[in-house]
């Protein structure tokens, strides 16, 4: 993996001004505003430097646009796009939440009081029915069986909690990321889709 300021170096050279740029989880990621000249250089010279990177267009996208992306290309997931996978992770703040105000044995068309699936086009269209009839507790149990290190994902999601530092906290959340990418990819392997772990 090239160091991120090698990249910008790169960039640079091929016309992208150091203000069109910003350095996040060690990844160059564009700004929707810069040009769209600029964008298109910017996606040659990531398809040259990583040609199996995820596109710019998916990076940038909706969440919408990401999950139907990783529906079909669960390898290609990577630590920051599992967004709030990790809340509902041994640990997790979501869990803990579920636990406390009693709806572990809610389904998810429960918890979000779902008649009519035609009524939230969200969850109808990106969320799986094994998702949406499965009740917290039973969603829980499943991400658990895929996690073999759940003392490590608790102490992590604890100081995560437990910090004010937004650097800190970025950087605990990519190591939740990192530490979460087998157990979202066994999880996808049985059934699940991308949104029904990171919404």
């Amino acid at each position: 993996m090239f160091h991120p300021y090698f990249l910008l170096n790169q960039l640079q050279l091929i016309g992208i001004k150091p203000e069109d740029l910003f350095l996040f989880n060690n990844q160059i990621q564009t700004f929707k505003q810069i040009s769209l000249i600029r964008q298109k250089r910017l996606e040659f010279m990531f398809q040259i430097i990583f040609p199996e990177a995820i596109p710019l267009s998916i990076k940038e996208g909706t969440i919408d646009v990401q999950s139907k992306y990783f529906d079909s290309n669960p390898s290609k997931i990577e630590p920051h796009y599992l967004n709030n996978f990790f809340l509902f992770c041994p640990g997790g703040q979501t869990r803990d939440f579920s636990t406390e105000i009693g709806n572990l044995d809610k389904t998810l068309l429960e918890l979000f009081n779902i008649k009519d699936l035609n009524q939230n086009t969200t969850i109808r269209d990106l969320t799986s029915k094994k998702r949406r009839e499965m009740t917290q507790r039973e969603f829980y149990k499943e991400i658990d069986s895929t996690i073999s290190n759940q003392d490590e994902i608790i102490e992590l999601n604890r100081r995560l909690t437990s910090s004010n530092d937004v650097f800190e906290r970025d950087k605990l959340e990519y190591l939740l990321g990192e530490e979460l990418i087998t157990p979202y990819l066994r999880l996808r392997d049985k059934g699940f889709r991308h949104y029904d772990l990171v919404m």
